[in-house]
C-alpha cells in the first residue's frame, strides 16, 4: 500500500502526461474521488504495470483475493451438521424416533437393556460407559474413547480371553497369530459390569458429534459453553469437579486445565 503517503496539498493535473495529482491531507488514507471512482467503476488503487515484478504481484493479489482464507472451525461444523441432518443418524444409546423428535437438551436420554437377570432392566448411556470406565483408561478422554471402543456383550470369547491377560507373561509371549483386540472390563459401580466391556477396534473411527454444534469461543455469551464443551471432550474425567470446581466458571477451569488437552485427540 506504499503508507504512509505524501502529503499533498492542492489537487494538480500535468497538461503534457495527463497525470492527475490528487490532494491528500492523510498519510494513511488512499485518494478518493466520487467522480473517478463511477468513471472507473473500480477503486482508485490503479497502477500502470511496468515490469513482471508487478505483474508477478498483481496475480499474486487477484489470487489471494479469489480464493480467500478457510473457513473458520465453528463455520466448517456447522457446514458438517447441516449436510448429516438429512441422513438418519442415529446414536447408539438411542434408537427409536421419538427421542430424536424430542429434542430438548435438558433431559438425558438413554437405551433400556436386559440386565444380568431377564426380568431385570437397567437404564445405559455412553456417559455412564465413560464414567465407570476400566482404571487402565484414566488418562483417555471422551472423544478418544468413544473413537477407539464399543460396548459388547461378555461370551466365552472374552472370558478367555481376560483369563490370558491375567495369566503369566511367558503364555502371552508365545501366543501366536494376530493379537487380539483388547478388551477392559467395566468398573463395578457400573450398571452392566458383569455382562458387557468395552472392546478395542481395529482401526480407530473419528466420532461425528451429532446434535448442537460447539459453541463460538470468539463471542461473550458463548465462551462459557465453548468452554465447557472442549474440556468435556479432551480433557479425561469421571465426575464434573475433574473437569471444572464449584466455585470456578468454565472458562476458569479452561484456562487451568487447558494444558490436559491430548494433542492426538
Amino acid at each position: 500500500m506504499r503508507m504512509p503517503h505524501k502529503l499533498i496539498s492542492k489537487s494538480t493535473t500535468d497538461p503534457a502526461t495527463g497525470n492527475i495529482c490528487m490532494r491528500r491531507s492523510d498519510p494513511w488514507n488512499n485518494n478518493f474521488n466520487e467522480y473517478l471512482i463511477a468513471a472507473c467503476r473500480s477503486n482508485m488503487d490503479i497502477t500502470f504495470i511496468w515490469s513482471g515484478s508487478d505483474a508477478k504481484a498483481l496475480v499474486y493479489y487477484i489470487t489471494d483475493f479469489v480464493t480467500k482464507t478457510s473457513l473458520s472451525f465453528h463455520d466448517t461444523f456447522s457446514l458438517v451438521q447441516k449436510s448429516i441432518t438429512a441422513q438418519d443418524v442415529i446414536d447408539d444409546d438411542i434408537y427409536d424416533d421419538e427421542a430424536i423428535d424430542n429434542d430438548n437438551n435438558d433431559e438425558e436420554q438413554f437405551q433400556i437393556q436386559s440386565a444380568e437377570h431377564d426380568k431385570k432392566y437397567v437404564l445405559v448411556k455412553t456417559r455412564i460407559d465413560y464414567q465407570y470406565r476400566s482404571d487402565n483408561l484414566n488418562r483417555m478422554c471422551l472423544y478418544d474413547f468413544v473413537g477407539i471402543f464399543y460396548k459388547k456383550k461378555i461370551n466365552s470369547t472374552d472370558l478367555k480371553y481376560l483369563s490370558k491377560i491375567a495369566g503369566s507373561i511367558e503364555e502371552k509371549i508365545n501366543q501366536k497369530g494376530r493379537p487380539p483386540n483388547e478388551r477392559f472390563l467395566f468398573q463395578k459401580q457400573h450398571p452392566q459390569a458383569t455382562t458387557y466391556l468395552m472392546m478395542k477396534y481395529s482401526e480407530p473411527y473419528v466420532p461425528v458429534l451429532y446434535g448442537p454444534q460447539i459453541p463460538r469461543r470468539d463471542r461473550d455469551n458463548t465462551r462459557e459453553r465453548y468452554c465447557r464443551a472442549i474440556l468435556t471432550f479432551f480433557v479425561p474425567w469421571r465426575t464434573v469437579t475433574d473437569l471444572c470446581d464449584i466455585s470456578q466458571t468454565w472458562e476458569d477451569a479452561f484456562k487451568c486445565q487447558q494444558h490436559l488437552i491430548l494433542r492426538h485427540s
